[in-house]
């Protein structure tokens, strides 16, 4: 029961650390990802990243990055570190933000989860350390 109360603290201590994701180091991250692996799944993506951009929910709230690979690909990276880097990746074509894009639809919704339970995580993580500060 000790071990799964420790895991379950490191799991909010590293939530309370986690924060959103720069639009500047999408970029080193895309790249550094590709120098550790530059055939992630045996797809042989560029090494050279082109244009980065945003996509947000409707309240505004940044969910993901797409990096343009030049001449082709695309990866996309999460917008808060607290979640995995790379979400998705494709060595061939280009990234199509349109409403029936099954990528599109897919990755709107699973970011929209992931960002949520990053914001419950860390919402906990605050509460449970304002709780110990008073009992201390």
């Amino acid at each position: 029961m000790r071990q799964i109360g420790l895991f379950i603290g490191w799991v909010f201590c590293c939530a309370a650390w986690a924060g959103p994701v720069e639009q500047s180091q999408v970029e080193l991250a895309a790249r550094g990802w590709l120098r550790q692996n530059p055939a992630p799944m045996e797809q042989y993506l560029s090494q050279q990243a082109g244009q980065v951009k945003s996509y947000s929910d409707p309240e505004g709230r940044i969910l993901y990055y797409v990096v343009e690979m030049e001449p082709q690909g695309f990866v996309v990276l999460s917008s808060d570190d607290a979640i995995e880097p790379v979400v998705a990746f494709s060595e061939t074509g280009r990234f199509a933000d349109t409403p029936d894009n099954p990528l599109v639809v897919l990755l709107r919704q699973d970011m929209q989860e992931r960002l949520a339970c990053v914001r419950v995580a860390a919402s906990a993580a605050a509460n449970s350390s304002s709780v110990q500060r008073e009992d201390a």
